[in-house]
């Protein structure tokens, strides 16, 4: 049976009739997935780049008791750097409903950072906007 940790949030998943579906280990079956809902990063284009890309300029991490988890979002290549606002964030990603944190950094001149921390949460059937800040 082919099997996988699925490449976004590393949850167990295995093929059935032709799709991932997620392998609750704790109850020992399946489901067609998690709660889910929809975030949608909105963008000015003018703060930083017109596109930002992911792992270099923000990240998206679940809160797991407390620590965050970051979310992997990489092409085919796994290219840090290869996923971007418009190709993957600007329309909207489904993720399973928990609590997250959205960071943001600008790096000065001589090496210090500028950080934004969101944290929001996302609910099943729910579609929520937030901006990316740079500072």
């Amino acid at each position: 049976i082919p099997a996988r940790l699925n490449p976004i949030d590393s949850h167990p998943e295995f093929i059935d009739n032709g799709r991932w579906v997620y392998a609750d280990l704790e109850c020992g079956r399946a489901s067609d997935g998690y709660k889910k809902g929809k975030l949608i990063l909105t963008y000015d284009g003018q703060s930083l780049s017109d596109d930002p890309e992911y792992e270099l300029r923000f990240t998206i991490s679940k809160l797991d008791n407390g620590f965050p988890v970051r979310l992997n979002f990489s092409d085919k290549e796994g290219k840090e750097g290869s996923v971007t606002w418009k190709s993957t964030f600007a329309s909207g990603i489904l993720l399973e409903e928990g609590t997250y944190l959205l960071t943001t950094g600008t790096r000065l001149p001589d090496g210090n950072v500028l950080p934004n921390l969101t944290v929001f949460n996302v609910v099943s059937g729910w579609e929520l906007k937030i901006t990316l800040k740079f500072r």
